[in-house]
């Protein structure tokens, strides 16, 4: 069963069930998206529940990347550094993950 999952106001992780790597894509108003899959974890492992997290924060560093331009404001930063934590907390609040957030919020 594929499962969807779009978060995030400046950038937007989506899962989806199968695992693989996805390029990032552009959504409506500059937002920009990628895929997690994760149909090969099982939440209620320890282990599986750090990979998700794993897969999730990649997704929110490849999905909050600055181009060049962006990377010429004296704050970009800190703004890359609101935009990872804004579309991982978002992500872990609509994943609804118990065992993902609680790996999250021991780190």
């Amino acid at each position: 069963m594929l499962k969807s999952l779009i978060s995030g106001v400046i950038a937007a992780i989506a899962c989806v069930g199968v695992a693989s790597a996805e390029p990032v894509v552009q959504v409506a108003d500059g937002e920009r998206a990628i895929p997690v899959r994760y149909a090969d974890l099982n939440f209620s492992s320890d282990q599986d529940a750090r990979a998700m997290l794993s897969r999730l924060r990649y997704a929110a560093y490849t999905v909050c990347d600055p181009n060049e331009v962006e990377r010429q404001a004296p704050d970009y930063r800190r703004q890359e550094r609101a935009c990872r934590s804004e579309a991982l907390e978002d992500a872990l609040l609509r994943l609804d993950a118990p065992q993902v957030t609680a790996v999250h919020q021991r780190r």
